[in-house]
């Protein structure tokens, strides 16, 4: 979006974490993408509580 850069991510996590995990979760990976990458400006994060299918397998995985 001109010179801003969104970012829409999707996180699988532990189906067994609460959501109150699954938000601080969400928040901490938030605020290190933004922190990291400071010509990201937005980030939408969406955390699924699915278990791993081979779909996931297809994405590449980043550690920061």
């Amino acid at each position: 979006m001109g010179a801003n850069a969104l970012l829409d991510v999707h996180a699988n996590v532990d189906p067994m974490i609460t959501v109150s995990e699954r938000h601080q979760i969400a928040d901490q990976v938030r605020r290190t993408i933004v922190n990291h990458f400071h010509e990201i400006n937005d980030v939408t994060l969406h955390v699924d509580a699915e278990p791993e299918t081979q779909d996931d397998r297809n994405f590449t995985k980043v550690s920061l």
